[in-house]
């Protein structure tokens, strides 16, 4: 990519090639294309998790509530280990106590789903 007339020692519109680059504007530019692209991933990471169901993530859910772990292959030498621990520490415990717990990690007062601090 041709950063040269934007990176001259005084930028401009117009570009010449006897110029001297300035190296601290060019590092700029660079890092802020760099910057742009990064929060644009973001944004469409975030707008396609709005918009798209994510069942894998409700799965996972799902385990870490009732507090179960699941190993499973797709192929002979490779598989995902889901690790489910209940934010109460507990999952043989009636509907009442679960409800609560939900409540706590809601309100911050538990320890979240996938939070392992």
């Amino acid at each position: 990519m041709e950063y040269g007339k934007y990176c001259n020692a005084v930028p401009t519109l117009l570009y010449s090639p006897k110029t001297p680059t300035n190296f601290i504007l060019e590092y700029f530019l660079s890092s802020f294309i760099l910057v742009l692209c990064g929060i644009g991933h973001i944004i469409f990471y975030k707008v396609f998790q709005f918009v798209i169901d994510q069942k894998k993530k409700s799965f996972v859910d799902l385990c870490t509530i009732s507090n179960i772990s699941v190993f499973i292959l797709d192929s002979p030498l490779h598989g995902y280990y889901i690790h489910g621990l209940a934010p109460g520490g507990k999952s043989d415990i009636n509907l009442d106590e679960l409800l609560k717990f939900l409540d706590d990690e809601q309100l911050g007062k538990a320890k979240g789903r996938g939070n392992y601090k």
